[in-house]
């Protein structure tokens, strides 16, 4: 696991073109879907990479040398679960969640809270199988926030 890069966002430039004030537009940007979205185009600009050829793809980006990459947004929580089974009235199951991992090679987590500053993490299927054998990915496959982020700084050291 280790941040890939991070990406600059000039909030003001963005309030102007979009005709909102900045405050509007970090409301806007403070949900994990628009962020998330954002996210697989930055991603895929930086790194050399195209988004999937179908929004129905299981994974959201074709890297340079033919990985594929599931993107996610760090709100409260970063799931690993498949987006299928995410959701009023749907249940996550180990069958999907072991399809998800062997539809793709990595997770991408962004971490948006500091708005100006997107920072991108690159997350291991061997990082989300450490998560769970240390007890913090729980039954939905998701790890809250402030626990995936203590677990990160265990590897910048």
């Amino acid at each position: 696991m280790k941040e890939k890069f991070s990406h600059k966002l000039d909030l003001k430039k963005v309030a102007e073109g979009l005709g909102l004030s900045e405050a509007e537009v970090v409301s806007f940007f403070n949900d994990g879907r628009i962020v998330g979205r954002l996210g697989e185009f930055i991603y895929a600009n930086k790194t050399g990479s195209n988004r999937a050829k179908s929004e129905g793809s299981s994974y959201d980006v074709d890297g340079v040398n033919g990985e594929r990459i599931e993107v996610r947004s760090i709100t409260e929580q970063i799931s690993f679960a498949s987006s299928k089974e995410v959701g009023y009235g749907r249940k996550v199951t180990e069958a999907g969640f072991n399809e998800k991992m062997n539809s793709l090679d990595f997770f991408v987590g962004i971490d948006f809270r500091e708005m100006s500053n997107l920072r991108f993490i690159e997350i291991g299927k061997d990082d989300v199988n450490a998560m769970a054998d240390s007890g913090i990915l729980r039954k939905n496959k998701s790890v809250g926030a402030k626990k995936f982020f203590n677990f990160f700084k265990s590897f910048q050291k």
